[in-house]
C-alpha cells in the first residue's frame, strides 16, 4: 500500500489488511469447523474495512478515483475468494481435524 498512496497512515490499512491472511491461519491451525468458519469471516469483513478506508482516502485526496478502483477491485475478488470458501466449507461433511480420533499412542 505504500506504493500505492504516497502519504496515506499505512498503519490504518495495515490494521485492517493483515488480520486477513492471520485470521484464516489462526481459524485453519484451531482443528474445528466452525472455528475456521468465524475466522474466515473475520476475514471477509476485513476486506470490508479495507474498502470502506479507501473511500476515505479518495475523499482525503491521497488517491484518485482510477487507484481506488484497481484496489477495491482486488479488495473485492479477495472478499469474493473468501466467500466461495465459505460457501464450499458450509457444503463440506468434513468437520476439521479437532474432532478425529487420535491414535491411542499419541492421546494426551
Amino acid at each position: 500500500m505504500v506504493g500505492v498512496i504516497p502519504g496515506w497512515p499505512v498503519p490504518v490499512f495495515k490494521r485492517a489488511s493483515n488480520p486477513r491472511l492471520s485470521n484464516i491461519a489462526e481459524g485453519f491451525e484451531r482443528g474445528g469447523d466452525k472455528e475456521f468458519f468465524q475466522f474466515l469471516a473475520q476475514a471477509k469483513g476485513s476486506c470490508g474495512e479495507v474498502r470502506s478506508e479507501l473511500y476515505v482516502a479518495v475523499d482525503q485526496g491521497y488517491l484518485s478515483d482510477e487507484q481506488l478502483d484497481s484496489v477495491t477491485r482486488a479488495a473485492t475478488r479477495v472478499s469474493g475468494m473468501i466467500s466461495n470458501l465459505m460457501k464450499s466449507l458450509g457444503g463440506s461433511t468434513h468437520r476439521g481435524n479437532k474432532f478425529r480420533k487420535l491414535p491411542s499412542d499419541l492421546r494426551p
